[in-house]
C-alpha cells in the first residue's frame, strides 16, 4: 500500500531528501511540491508533475478561503478605525496600567 503525500511549499524554506522530482528527474527549487518516504528516501513531486493528484484542488481552495478570511478581517478593522478611531495608543497605555505591581517582577 502507497503511503499518503504530503505538501509544502519550497519558495517558503521547505526542503526533503534531495528536492530532485522523482517524476521528471529535475531539481525543485521554488514553489509547491508533494512528498512521501519509502525506505529508500524522500520521494518529492513538483506540482506540475503531479497535477492529477485532487488534494492539489483542496489546497487552492483553502488558500482561497484564508485569503477571503483575512480580506474580510482586515476590511472589518479598517471599518472600526473609520468608525470609532485608532484604538492602539489608548487600549496599550489601559492595559500597562491595570499591570499589577507584583506582576512585573514574575511575582503574581
Amino acid at each position: 500500500m502507497a503511503k499518503r503525500w504530503d505538501y509544502t511549499n519550497a519558495t517558503a524554506g521547505h526542503r526533503v531528501g534531495t528536492m530532485i522530482c522523482t517524476a521528471c528527474r529535475q531539481p525543485i527549487a521554488e514553489g509547491d511540491f508533494r512528498y512521501r518516504q519509502n525506505d529508500d528516501g524522500f520521494l518529492p513531486q513538483h506540482r506540475a508533475c503531479s497535477l492529477d493528484d485532487i488534494e492539489w484542488k483542496r489546497i487552492d481552495q483553502r488558500r482561497q478561503e484564508h485569503e477571503l478570511f483575512a480580506q474580510r478581517r482586515q476590511n472589518a478593522l479598517q471599518a472600526y478605525i473609520e468608525e470609532f478611531g485608532e484604538p492602539w495608543p489608548e487600549l496599550i497605555e489601559e492595559c500597562v496600567a491595570n499591570i499589577p505591581k507584583d506582576c512585573a517582577k514574575g511575582e503574581a
